[in-house]
């Protein structure tokens, strides 16, 4: 089991040591122009070595406090007899969490129908579709109702994969900005429409729902930890792009913004610790460790971000359906807190 995780680990860290090297845009640009963009790209980025040696004290502070957040939540989180009184409540919400992701996916696809864009505003259909624009504005809308009603999932679910490899044919590299969606596609294919569903696959298209099934029955229980993994290695790539390897694009948001004021720093060293957090955050939920409390600090950070900057939610919509997914589901045998400290029904609280 050990082995099995660290070769998956190592697989996923050369893919986004690739990734990370290409060029590509990342959520935190949505508050700037394009013009601001395509300047700030071409800017050289500020060391982060740099950052750190000029910020030494405050990197120790804020590094402590954190470790000390993180290690504390742990030590509650096994705690034996917290666990004995809410693992009973938690254990049922595990069933909801396929449920709330197929909602989840189902929303983003009926508001990107809805402003006529797949995923975000930088991917309008007119560009990739042309005249035929209006036809996929549709199929979105349809596949997002059948998604939320569980009305040929799995089908909805593959659908949806091929317009998303249309996305890559059409902008390559860039479509692991929407990794999440991928995978959110996937854990649709092979976990179905679960609870709450109107319709099956066997009822229209039986030798292919067989196949399906066999896929589930086989690869099923592996579907979170795809879910998993696809969401940490995406905020990771987009955290990592704008405040790393393009760092002048997230100091001209702090500067825009005037987010020196809110947090009394200095613009390199409040871009700095974004990236470290934001790059956690998505480690957490690749390992699987504190996977509940994870989620809650996401959904937090991201709706703080959307009220401060005034960002449209609709392409945000996966980002905070995933997480309350996560959170519902906890743990399980691929996640490494779970591995060593699921009991049965008994896991770690957050």
């Amino acid at each position: 089991m050990k082995s099995y995780q660290a070769r998956l680990i190592k697989v996923f860290s050369i893919i986004t040591t690739f990734l990370l090297a290409s060029e590509a845009k990342a959520h935190e640009v949505y508050v700037l122009t394009a013009d601001q963009v395509k300047q700030l790209e071409t800017e050289p980025a500020v060391s982060f070595l740099d950052i750190f040696s000029n910020h030494v004290s405050n990197t120790i502070i804020w590094g402590l406090i954190v470790s000390f957040i993180i290690v504390s939540v742990f030590i509650i989180s096994i705690s034996v007899r917290l666990e004995n009184k809410f693992d009973k409540y938690l254990v049922r919400l595990k069933h909801y969490a396929p449920f709330i992701a197929r909602i989840t996916v189902g929303l983003a696809f009926i508001f990107c129908a809805y402003e006529s864009a797949m995923f975000g505003p930088e991917l309008p259909f007119q560009a990739m579709y042309g005249q035929f624009s209006l036809l996929v504005q549709i199929a979105f809308f349809l596949l997002g109702l059948a998604m939320i009603f569980g009305f040929y999932s799995r089908l909805a679910g593959i659908i949806g994969l091929l317009f998303f490899g249309v996305g890559i044919i059409n902008y390559g590299v860039y479509m692991v900005t929407y990794l999440n969606y991928l995978v959110e596609l996937v854990v649709l294919v092979l976990v179905g429409g679960h609870k709450f569903s109107v319709k099956h696959e066997h009822h229209i298209w039986s030798r292919g729902s067989r196949l399906l099934d066999y896929i589930s029955n086989k690869y099923g229980e592996f579907a979170f930890l795809i879910l998993r993994v696809g969401f940490g290695v995406s905020l990771i790539y987009a955290s990592a792009y704008a405040k790393i390897f393009h760092n002048q694009l997230a100091l001209a948001v702090v500067e825009e913004y005037n987010l020196v004021e809110v947090f009394g720093f200095a613009p390199e060293f409040i871009v700095f610790g974004a990236a470290i957090i934001e790059i956690l955050l998505g480690i957490f939920f690749i390992l699987g460790l504190e996977i509940r409390f994870t989620s809650i600090v996401l959904n937090v950070f991201l709706t703080l971000s959307l009220l401060y900057f005034g960002e449209a939610v609709w392409p945000h919509i996966i980002l905070i359906g995933v997480p309350i997914a996560f959170f519902c589901y906890g743990y399980d045998k691929y996640s490494l807190e779970g591995y060593f400290f699921k009991k049965g029904n008994r896991e770690p609280i957050f």
